[in-house]
């Protein structure tokens, strides 16, 4: 009994409710407890249990019954686990923190989402008015006579298209950030990737006077500003670019699909 703050002479004669609260004692716990004990045997608990000076601790603990001829008694083992309660308690606060900012996070990256998903509808729509418009302009006989207005048309889409990409990688990103966006593994041709710059190096070209030819295994490319086609051999990749002061740069990578663009004035 010293667990409990009483000595052995203080607690013979004393019933089994002094080790319970008040409010255990009112809904009729010890009796229920010794009841448990006496028909199974045992009667296992863990509670807070009240010491003698009024204060309490987290014990674990058996009651077991006890039959000497006539007389009839319980024995209570018990131990005290207030430091492990404690570590518990501070385990499923901290686990609660945990899912309570998880769950923030959560609804945060679900409200950027969605503020993404509008925005992106919000800018696209002018972004598309704007890129129509361009076409338009192209298609007009006055800007086609006109060269620097075609050229500012082209220029305008391009940014346009660039815009929307930017929006549509915003998008994606928000998309990754909750896993919610699926990745496709196809097989890649390289002249197919770059085939976008070379028709925009021949524009630029055109526009500049330049002559620039592009060839490759695969290439669609075709310009006024005389492209040529040749077959190269695979494995290999170039570019050069020379001018009238005989500068040259060149580069090489390795491909399956081969690529090769020159331009000179």
């Amino acid at each position: 009994m010293h667990l409990f703050g009483y000595s052995e002479s203080e607690a013979l004669g004393q019933p089994f409710d002094i080790l319970f609260r008040p409010e255990e004692r009112s809904l009729g716990a010890p009796a229920e407890k010794l009841r448990i004990a006496r028909e199974t045997g045992r009667s296992p608990d863990e509670r807070w249990m009240l010491r003698k000076d009024g204060s309490v601790f987290w014990g674990s603990g058996v009651t077991t019954p006890l039959r000497a001829g006539n007389v009839e008694g319980y024995a209570k083992i018990c131990r005290d686990m207030t430091n492990v309660r404690s570590a518990e308690e501070v385990q499923a606060r901290e686990l609660v923190s945990a899912q309570r900012g998880a769950a923030e996070a959560v609804a945060e990256s679900e409200a950027k989402s969605e503020f993404l998903a509008i925005m992106s509808h919000e800018l696209k729509h002018p972004l598309n008015l704007i890129s129509v418009n361009a076409q338009l302009l192209m298609t007009l006989p006055e800007a086609q006579a006109l060269p620097a207005v075609a050229r500012a048309a082209r220029t305008i889409q391009r940014t346009v298209q660039g815009q929307a990409r930017i929006i549509d990688d915003l998008l994606d990103m928000s998309r990754a950030s909750v896993g919610k966006l699926g990745l496709n593994r196809v097989p890649l041709l390289l002249v197919e990737a770059i085939q976008p710059c070379v028709t925009w190096a021949l524009a630029e070209a055109r526009a500049k006077g330049v002559k620039l030819f592009a060839r490759g295994s695969t290439s669609r490319s075709s310009s006024t500003a005389t492209p040529s086609a040749s077959s190269r051999s695979p494995g290999t990749c170039s570019a050069t670019r020379s001018s009238s002061a005989a500068a040259a740069t060149r580069s090489s990578c390795a491909s399956p699909t081969t690529t090769t663009t020159r331009c000179s004035r």
